[in-house]
């Protein structure tokens, strides 16, 4: 079964073992599972696919007789590299959450208990945020209206839907048995080293920038879509570069 259609199968199938959930325990009562439970699915979704779709349309590559077919595919490598880039990163998280958002819209359609339909609470997530802050009892909100403005921006997310596959792509090209679990421990592993290591500095940096000020004032909460975004550039221009060499030099 192709991890693609998860996207379909896992909402239909919440909303049938909801409802009959509701009809065995909760009095006969017909209720469909809520926007906020479904989002929390979605979310499931969108992690099982980002994780597993690499290695099971690339994880062969490392295989003899699979890997030696895929080099004499006559294509560049430059090519290759994109289409698998396209594949991961662009068509399967667009391929899902599209498939996903529909299965969803027509559950709603046809059960009025469903309430509002997923797209539309992420389409208006931001004027949510901003609608809750307005209504906060305080003398001045613009600097946590700035911030929840930031935060909500989908920019600062697109990046990241873009990367989160990266990470597993590389590990489907590298190791040869139990990728997605090595990949995981790698990345662990590395967030560990990091953390030890730039502890100190994270420390002294927050003591000496927001002593004794707003922290909503500051220039990183300010700018906080851009400095993320130049981050996860960063980092995902690492991993296209790991892939790309990995593919230029794989060979059996």
């Amino acid at each position: 079964m192709s991890f693609i259609t998860l996207s379909a199968i896992i909402p239909l199938a919440a909303y049938i073992i909801c409802i009959l959930c509701n009809l065995t325990f909760n009095d006969g009562n017909w209720q469909a599972p809520g926007v906020i439970f479904r989002t929390f699915l979605l979310v499931i979704t969108m992690i099982c696919i980002t994780i597993f779709m690499p290695v099971k349309c690339y994880g062969k590559l490392t295989e003899k007789n699979y890997g030696s077919f895929y080099l004499l595919i006559p294509a560049s490598t430059l090519e290759k590299f994109l289409s698998m880039i396209i594949l991961c990163a662009v068509i399967s998280p667009l391929v899902a959450c599209s498939i996903y958002f529909l299965v969803d819209s027509l559950l709603c359609l046809v059960d009025p208990t469903c309430g509002d339909n997923v797209f539309y609470l992420i389409s208006n997530a931001r004027k949510t945020i901003m609608d809750f802050v307005h209504e906060l009892d305080m003398e001045d909100t613009s600097y946590l209206l700035n911030f929840a403005h930031n935060v909500s921006s989908p920019w600062l997310y697109l990046d990241d839907i873009f990367g989160a596959s990266l990470p597993f792509l590389l590990g489907a090209l590298v190791f040869r048995r139990s990728k997605t679990a090595k990949t995981i421990l790698s990345l662990i592993g590395i967030s560990i080293v990091f953390s030890i290591l730039s502890a100190p500095f994270i420390d002294n940096f927050f003591e000496t920038t927001f002593d004794n000020i707003d922290i909503f004032e500051n220039d990183i909460f300010t700018n906080l879509p851009l400095i993320d975004t130049i981050s996860d550039t960063i980092v995902n221009l690492l991993f296209l570069a790991a892939i790309y060499f990995k593919l230029k030099t794989l060979k059996h």
